[in-house]
Order: C-alpha cells, then sequence, then structure tokens
C-alpha cells in the first residue's frame, strides 16, 4: 500500500485550473529530464541574474500510476536533495499550491511557508496521467532557506498522490497517500 501522510494545509496559491484533458503542450519547453520511468519534466530557463525564472511542466504518464487515477502531482526544487530544504508546488482539480521549507523546520511538505510567488499555473489530468506547469523565481529568498540560483545544482523532487481536496478547495488541508 502507499503510505498516509497527515498535514495541515499551507497558505493557498490557486490557481484556475485547464480543465481535465486540456494541457500545455511539451513542444513550447526547450529542456527535457526523464525523472523516472513514465515520469518527464519539461523546463525553460528564462532571463539571467536575480529575475532568473524557470518554467516546468511535470507529466505522469497513466503507466507511472501503476493503474490508480492520480488526484495530485507535485514537484520540488532542493539544493542539497532533502526536503526540509525544498520549495515545492502541488496541483489538484482546480489549485495549484506553493510550500518551501527552511532548514531550520522539520516538518514535511505542503507543510511550510509559501515563501516564493508561481505564476503561469496549472493542474490537469487525462486517462489516469496527470500534468503540473507553473513558472516561478530560481530565488526564494527565504529565511533560513538556501537560495536556488542559477550556478548551482538543483535537486528534483516529484510525488503523486490518489487523494486530494475536493476540486478547488486550496485552503483545505492535504491529507493524502502519495508515491514518490
Amino acid at each position: 500500500g502507499l503510505p498516509s501522510c497527515k498535514r495541515p494545509a499551507p497558505p493557498p496559491a490557486p490557481s484556475p485550473s485547464p480543465g481535465p484533458g486540456h494541457h500545455p503542450s511539451p513542444a513550447g519547453y526547450r529542456s527535457k529530464e526523464v525523472l523516472a520511468s513514465g515520469v518527464t519534466m519539461y523546463y525553460n530557463v528564462n532571463g539571467k541574474g536575480r529575475t532568473t525564472t524557470i518554467s516546468f511542466l511535470l507529466h505522469l504518464e497513466p503507466v507511472a500510476a501503476n493503474g490508480t487515477t492520480v488526484s495530485w502531482l507535485g514537484l520540488g526544487l532542493s539544493p542539497t536533495g532533502a526536503m526540509k530544504d525544498g520549495s515545492f508546488v502541488v496541483g489538484y482539480d482546480g489549485c495549484v499550491r506553493v510550500t518551501s521549507l527552511s532548514g531550520e523546520q522539520t516538518d514535511r511538505p505542503p507543510n511550510g511557508r509559501a515563501g516564493f510567488t508561481i505564476s503561469k499555473s496549472s493542474f490537469s489530468r487525462d486517462d489516469g496521467g496527470a500534468w503540473l506547469a507553473f513558472e516561478r523565481g530560481l530565488y526564494d529568498n527565504l529565511p533560513g532557506h538556501v537560495s536556488i540560483d542559477g550556478e548551482s545544482t538543483l535537486n528534483f523532487l516529484y510525488a503523486a498522490g490518489t487523494t486530494a481536496p475536493d476540486p478547488g478547495q486550496c485552503t483545505d488541508p492535504l491529507d493524502m497517500s502519495n508515491i514518490h
């Protein structure tokens, strides 16, 4: 079975979803990384210096869902590879939420503070798979958190789950089973 975690909701960052079956096209992204079998991340680095942003499109193929219906999808960035130092975006029907954990916090995502902003965000599902798109700055300027910059190594953490809050409930607790 899948492990369960009870988690309070982070501050919301709601974003309208394009609806089932409608997702951004991978064709608009210059770079592609296969994170695992059936999990592909497309991305673009936009600009240079302190205003650099990065656009992501994460796709979980139905085969990676292993016969389960994916209800949410998340992507984290961490300078150390640890969840406690990461910045995370979680999407489900009607919501895309952000959270970040400084090295001083011991809780696990999706707890923590929003700490950074995202734009151009969406979540959609198709045939058991899922898509998560967003743009964010590389520098998040969180107290006690190591900023992700254009020269450092980025570690990507992804997760998906079968249970999410009701569609559009962007402040409900994220109490869900998950797969990594």
